[in-house]
C-alpha cells in the first residue's frame, strides 16, 4: 500500500500502470529575428519514426509495477511542428508554405521513470534528426538534435514529474534547432538560387 501510495497515479494494478500525460513547449525568450529571415517560406514535415508512437514513457523500479508505461494525450508530430514553426516565426521566417522544406524525423521521445517512496528520478531522451530541402528535392543540411535530460527529487514521485522531464528534454533539443547558425543560414540560403553543398552529418 505504502508503495502504491507512492505511485500516486502510475497506480500498483495493471490498469492503472498506463497513464496519459500532457505535454507542453517552453520557448525561450531571448530569441530574435535572424538576419535575411524576412520573406523566407519554410515548410515543415515531421514524421514520427519511433516503433510505438503512442508511447513516451516507461515505469521502471521495486515498487511493483515495472512494466507500466505512459501515453500522450496529443499528437507528438504536432507538438514538435508547432513548437518548431513557432520558433522559426520568432526568428523571422514565414511558416506553412515556401521555398524551403524543413523535414523532421522524431526518432527517440520518450523516458525511463522510477518514482521510488521518498522521491523519484527520470532518464529522459528526445532526438530530432532534421533536414533542410531546396526547392527540387535536395537535402542541402542535415543534422540530428539530441537532448538527455536526468531529474530526481521528491517532484518525480508523480507521473506529472516525468511529463515535466520530457518537457524539458523537447525544450532543450527544439532551442538547440533554433539557436544553430548553421540550419539557420541553410534555410535563408536554400531560399536564394544557389543553395549551399550538402553538409556533412555530425
Amino acid at each position: 500500500l505504502i508503495a502504491c501510495a507512492a505511485l500516486g497515479a502510475w497506480g500498483c494494478s495493471s490498469q492503472a500502470d498506463s497513464s496519459t500525460v500532457t505535454l507542453n513547449y517552453t520557448q525561450p525568450s531571448f530569441l530574435t529575428p535572424v538576419e535575411h529571415a524576412d520573406g523566407v517560406g519554410v515548410m515543415i514535415v515531421v514524421q514520427d519514426d519511433r516503433a510505438d508512437k503512442s508511447k513516451v514513457g516507461d515505469l521502471s523500479g521495486d515498487s511493483g509495477a515495472a512494466g507500466g508505461r505512459s501515453t500522450s494525450k496529443g499528437d507528438i508530430t504536432a507538438l514538435v511542428r508547432s513548437a518548431v514553426g513557432q520558433g522559426l516565426e520568432t526568428r523571422g521566417f514565414s511558416v506553412g508554405t515556401g521555398q524551403v522544406a524543413l523535414r523532421i524525423a522524431i526518432t527517440r521521445f520518450s523516458t525511463l521513470y522510477n518514482p521510488g517512496l521518498m522521491g523519484g528520478a527520470s532518464d529522459t531522451y528526445v532526438e530530432l534528426n532534421v533536414q533542410v530541402v531546396a526547392a527540387g528535392g535536395k537535402a542541402v543540411f542535415e543534422h540530428a538534435y539530441t537532448a538527455n535530460a536526468e531529474q530526481q527529487g521528491f517532484k518525480m514521485s508523480s507521473r506529472r514529474g516525468a511529463a515535466e522531464a520530457l518537457d524539458n528534454a523537447l525544450d532543450q533539443a527544439v532551442t538547440s534547432l533554433l539557436t544553430d547558425d548553421l540550419l539557420l543560414n541553410a534555410i535563408v540560403a536554400a531560399a536564394s538560387a544557389h543553395p549551399p553543398r550538402a553538409a556533412p552529418s555530425s
